[in-house]
């Protein structure tokens, strides 16, 4: 899944476009709220599978949060989640068919020269996680961003 900053930069985009409120932002982030990463001190840690309804953490979107919220989309939090939601399966699903093989029964990454990542101790969601961090680096930035998010 892409960083914060990546969803918050996407989402403010959006938002300007459909001319929505910050609820629709404040929904683009709560799929992530609970995962222990954002932030730290969370009371209890949701895994992913629950919060992005998927069965498994590389699985396409579901349909169970269409079905479930399809009266309610309207609501720009809805709509922000199912945003957060589509946009994570977009990223996780090139990721998977472009950046990853399985061989021996494990994943391995392929690198944008076309070799193979063979180290055992980082795993390719682990490198795609660093390379989301990177590229949300670069858009820390006024425009796209904001001060609060620069300051992540």
């Amino acid at each position: 899944m892409p960083s914060w900053p990546v969803h918050i930069a996407l989402a403010r985009k959006l938002n300007k476009k459909l001319n929505l409120d910050d609820n629709f932002i404040i929904g683009n982030i709560l799929p992530d709220v609970l995962n222990g990463f954002i932030i730290k001190d969370v009371s209890q840690i949701v895994d992913t599978r629950i919060t992005h309804y998927r069965s498994k953490v590389e699985d396409t979107l579901s349909k169970d949060f269409i079905y479930k919220y399809k009266n309610k989309i309207d609501n720009p939090i809805v709509l922000g989640y199912l945003c957060h939601i589509l946009t994570d399966n977009y990223f996780n699903d090139y990721f998977y068919k472009n950046h990853t093989i399985f061989k021996d029964n494990k994943r391995l990454a392929i690198l944008n020269d076309g070799s193979i990542y063979y180290n055992a101790d980082i795993k390719p969601w682990q490198m795609k996680q660093a390379d989301f961090h990177l590229f949300g680096k670069k858009l820390t930035n006024k425009d796209l961003l904001g001060d609060e998010v620069s300051k992540m």
